[in-house]
């Protein structure tokens, strides 16, 4: 499959370099990225497409779940709300961060509800029930609310991912 389109003037420097990258079977979540870097502001939507089944031609998506389109840069990572939220819990990464949650669930829920804003009609009594054991837990007891009214509070002019 030809990556770049014949009519499209990517430079020749960069398709070689993308071409090189492709060519070596490294792994392909390190292959995308840098392919990325290189193509962006080059390619047309078939080549990154072309781009991205050649980086992902080997990937078992039943083995690690679907290839990725995107990946965060690291600086996006580092300034990310989790990251910050990880700093806060001096947690060094997120296998730590993760055993924290596990370990401390409703204080978790509470934070996560406090970070996202959500507006309850009326507040739950509690975070959590356990009454009836750890795998079937009543989240949130007696809370409603109308999540549009958390979903939509965010200053308009900022960038929404939906």
């Amino acid at each position: 499959m030809a990556v770049f389109e014949p009519q499209h003037r990517i430079p020749e420097s960069v398709s070689a370099q993308v071409e090189s990258l492709l060519s070596r079977n490294n792994d392909p979540l390190v292959t995308w990225q840098n392919c990325v870097s290189l193509l962006r502001g080059h390619a047309t939507p078939r080549e990154w497409a072309n781009v991205w089944k050649q980086c992902f031609a080997d990937w078992e998506p039943a083995e690690r779940g679907p290839a990725p389109m995107w990946l965060p840069e690291a600086s996006d990572l580092a300034n990310s709300n989790l990251a910050r939220w990880m700093r806060e819990k001096k947690v060094a990464d997120f296998p730590a961060f993760h055993r924290w949650t596990a370990g401390h669930r409703e204080q978790f829920w509470l934070e996560a509800i406090q970070r996202l804003e959500i507006k309850f009609q009326t507040p739950p009594t509690k975070i959590a029930d356990f009454s009836n054991g750890l795998e079937t837990p009543n989240w949130l007891p007696g809370a409603r609310l109308n999540i549009a009214e958390s979903c939509f509070q965010a200053d308009e002019s900022k960038t929404a991912i939906v």
